[in-house]
């Protein structure tokens, strides 16, 4: 497959204190990889306060924001991926948020490839190419559209510059620690860091030397700085520290939230100890301090304060246990997964054949290749279809749970059809090839690329003498089971069945 430099990429991501900074900061790291590859980014989004916007822009990634009545900000994301056509390299948009779901992400594959980046594996995901760098993602099963590419777990990690650019840090272990930094995320809504302080607080060290951040999004300012002066130590309050990469590599413990920054923690080999802020956090929490790299403090809704002080000062007091942590967390991340990404990207950009989606604009379009003669002729229902029926028929398949249809483009041209009915625990597929597209192997290669997506059972049925579809069936792995009554019935057990 033939590799495309890298062109645009557009990414549509918000923050707010209401969503956290978490999105976009993760999504700076993704454009800086990008542009170390030699692309340029933008991203299309809502970002508050206006300093984090700037602060974006600075490190390398401009901000649009969508007009007023762009409300979802589609718009705005489809002209600015628009400012790329006809230009050369791989050109990507990116979707990053809770809020951009199927049908987002479906009209947005129409405009050029999709990235998708995800956290929870919920539900259907339409996309190219699905990140998810979370510690827990290669355990995960994604129901995405055929031909994505899955690029899972902490190999794919994406660190800002600002972290990269520093060494790692040599590591010292002091017998009890001092130094410690609280970072609670971008935003902190619920303010679980005024109860972590609480916890360091009954602790009831007074050597300890305690940083706070506030993030660019956090109003608990004035609280968290009320604690502090009444903190049994000395304390810091940073609003977002321009080298936080500098706090994590100082500090001999670190209270931390369950999400993106435990990457970067990992990176710098930092003692963690983590809250779980979500319910999104708790499976990456749990499989970070199942390996051995975090302590975990539970979920932040229900820390109690005597137990979270025990937990802290035991890791507090014990320098084995601290370097265990850090050596442990720095062996899952390696710094290189914004390069790794950027590279597989460009290298999906050189596929040419892509499964989208229908969409009920593609009635006219379905309706032509399906009465087309030559389809007619093997069709199991061997008459031309009028188009109320066509139109009937194809609302029902778009509300259908239990079928997929999707549209084939050859190099952006639309070239073929691919179907996918559940039969069962698996699936009945049946496919289309456009009539100016025929013989030229495409219907081999959409129908092979649908089948591979599937991991159940695969079913076809083709009129017999229908030798086309015979090989295109045999291609995708379907073998003849029997024959009868004129249709030739082909199968391909579920993949975990099948014998090598």
């Amino acid at each position: 497959m033939a590799e495309a430099g890298p062109g645009l990429l557009a990414i549509r991501a918000d923050a707010g204190p209401g969503i956290g900074a978490g999105h976009v900061m993760r999504c700076l790291a993704l454009a800086q990889a990008w542009k170390r590859a030699g692309g340029r980014a933008v991203l299309v989004g809502r970002v508050d306060p206006p300093a984090l916007a700037a602060r974006l822009a600075r490190e390398g990634l401009p901000v649009v924001a969508p007009p007023p009545g762009d409300a979802d900000g589609a718009a705005a994301f489809s002209q600015a991926r628009g400012e790329a056509a006809g230009e050369p390299g791989a050109h990507w948009g990116v979707l990053d948020g809770y809020a951009f779901g199927p049908d987002v992400q479906a009209a947005a594959r129409r405009d050029g490839p999709l990235l998708v980046l995800d956290d929870l594996a919920a539900g259907r995901v339409h996309a190219d190419a699905v990140l998810n760098q979370n510690f827990h993602a290669p355990s995960l099963r994604y129901d995405a559209d055929p031909g994505a590419a899955l690029l899972l777990g902490p190999a794919y990690a994406l660190l800002r510059e600002d972290f990269l650019r520093r060494p790692r840090p040599a590591r010292h272990f002091p017998g009890r620690a001092r130094t410690v930094l609280v970072t609670m995320g971008g935003a902190d809504p619920d303010n679980a860091t005024a109860a972590l302080l609480a916890a360091l607080s009954a602790v009831g060290d007074p050597a300890l030397d305690v940083a706070v951040v506030a993030g660019p999004a956090n109003r608990h300012a004035v609280t968290l700085a009320r604690a502090l002066a009444d903190a049994p130590f000395p304390g810091r309050l940073l609003r977002d520290p321009p080298d936080l990469s500098g706090l994590m590599a100082a500090a001999d413990l670190v209270v931390t939230a369950g999400g993106s920054t435990c990457l970067e923690l990992c990176f710098c080999g930092a003692p963690m100890a983590v809250a779980v802020l979500a319910a999104n956090q708790a499976p990456g929490t749990a499989a970070l301090t199942g390996a051995g790299a975090a302590v975990s403090l539970g979920p932040a809704g229900a820390l109690d304060v005597a137990a979270t002080a025990a937990i802290l000062d035991g890791l507090l007091g014990d320098a084995g246990q601290r370097r265990r942590l850090s050596e442990t967390a720095a062996r899952l991340v390696d710094g290189r997964g914004g390069d790794r990404l950027a590279a597989a990207l460009c290298e999906r950009a050189g596929t040419r054949l892509r499964l989208l989606p229908a969409r009920a604009a593609d009635a006219e379009t379905l309706l032509a290749w399906r009465n087309d003669p030559q389809t007619v002729a093997v069709s199991h229902t061997d008459r031309p279809v009028a188009p109320d029926e066509h139109r009937r028929w194809l609302a029902a398949s778009l509300k259908n749970p239990d079928r997929r249809l999707y549209l084939a483009e050859e190099g952006g041209v639309p070239a073929g059809t691919v179907r996918l009915d559940r039969d069962g625990d698996g699936w009945l597929l049946s496919w289309t090839v456009a009539p100016g597209f025929r013989g030229r192997g495409l219907g081999k290669a959409m129908v092979r690329l649908a089948a591979d997506a599937l991991s159940g059972p695969v079913r076809a049925e083709v009129k017999a003498g229908n030798a086309a579809s015979a090989r295109i069936a045999a291609c995708a792995g379907l073998r003849l089971d029997h024959e009868r009554d004129g249709v030739r019935y082909y199968v391909r057990p579920s993949k975990e069945d099948a014998t090598p």
